[in-house]
């Protein structure tokens, strides 16, 4: 589906994606526009073409990555993975529907939630999303050859648990019956521990892509640590004991003013990513992120989604700008990104701004 891929531009791309992770300093800052369903719609697909052919899906985002110029990586998902597989209903997008969506929680009742057992790894690679996860695996292998990466999708603790019981239901548990939703809990830990296993075992490593979403808006700081982010860590410890990472994206999408900080002693890796999308209604201000986490791994930009949506190429283009010349005070490397996902159906010239202000701006010193 894809016009021929220049090689030349595909290995200077990622050896400057993953020059941070390697303790090396790129030409200029990556930018990486969280560019997904996007991708589908620039090349003439529906979102739920999208979101059901995973091969078409990689190929768009593969596709996009070369016609933005940007370091992109072609990291096919979406929100509701492994909902399915225990017996929950998702819909996937229709007309301005922007992706798929969960329609009914796995379990009718607590007793049922009690009496789940989580998926082995042979029951896990049989399911609705391993199924797709592999068709986009095996279709990034096939397209990007020596420079393909796997990557994993665990998404997160607290909302595997909210699969399972709904997310008003999840939240009300804190409060109402906390003993059950610590063993909820560790029940996630494990599914999630056997995601990443398992794409692990296939291809030698796995890059997980985590978010710390639903906690963050619902829970008092004490609560997000003890609910939420404790869980987090156990996850990501035994899953880079069961032979995934080394890389690790750290996603905190939403309002995160509650928890931003209290996410620093989460495992890090030389090839860690930390992503911290609003405090409030606002983008948080990156120099709060940079000197909490600078030291502690890369950062990941927060380009305001509305304005990705509503601006105009001009101001998309300033606010890419003053991240870029913030960002270069990150002492373990910084890529130029978006608060979230950008709109699907966000005019494609904002995307361009983007990136073309990382170009202008995003130079760097070479030692």
């Amino acid at each position: 589906m894809l016009a021929p891929i220049n090689e030349r531009w595909l290995k200077e791309s990622v050896e400057r994606g993953m020059a941070f992770f390697m303790g090396q300093v790129p030409d200029r800052i990556p930018a990486m526009p969280l560019v997904i369903g996007k991708a589908g719609i620039d090349h003439g697909y529906t979102l739920y073409d999208f979101y059901t052919k995973p091969d078409l899906g990689v190929d768009t985002l593969l596709g996009a990555k070369m016609m933005y110029d940007c370091e992109m990586l072609p990291m096919w998902m979406y929100a509701t993975y492994w909902a399915e597989d225990y017996g929950a209903t998702i819909k996937f997008p229709t007309g301005r529907m922007s992706a798929p969506a969960l329609v009914e929680p796995a379990c009718k009742t607590l007793e049922e939630a009690e009496n789940l057992e989580v998926l082995d790894l042979k029951e896990l690679s049989k399911g609705p999303t391993m199924q797709r996860h592999w068709v986009a695996l095996e279709r990034a292998e096939k397209l990007l050859g020596p420079y393909f990466g796997a990557w994993s999708f665990p998404y997160e603790v607290f909302v595997q648990v909210a699969w399972w019981v709904g997310p008003e239901r999840a939240c009300l548990l804190v409060a109402q019956e906390p003993q059950l939703m610590h063993r909820l809990l560790k029940k996630a830990v494990e599914h999630c521990v056997n995601v990443n296993a398992i794409v692990a075992e296939k291809y030698g490593s796995s890059f997980i892509a985590a978010s710390s979403l639903l906690s963050s808006n619902t829970l008092s700081p004490k609560q997000c640590v003890e609910f939420n982010i404790d869980y987090l860590s156990d996850m990501i410890k035994k899953s880079l004991d069961a032979g995934a990472g080394p890389g690790i994206f750290y996603h905190l999408c939403g309002d995160h003013a509650t928890d931003w900080e209290l996410h620093k002693d989460v495992p890090m890796t030389p090839a860690t990513l930390m992503h911290i999308a609003y405090e409030g209604k606002n983008p948080i201000d990156l120099h709060k992120v940079i000197d909490v986490y600078g030291k502690k791994c890369c950062i990941l930009g927060n380009v305001d989604t509305t304005l990705l949506q509503i601006g105009t190429p001009a101001e998309v283009y300033e606010a890419s700008k003053q991240q870029v010349l913030i960002g270069k005070e990150a002492e373990k490397g910084f890529y130029a990104g978006t608060a979230c996902e950008v709109p699907p159906f966000m005019p494609t010239a904002n995307v361009f701004a983007f990136n073309q202000a990382v170009k202008d701006h995003g130079a760097l010193p070479r030692s």
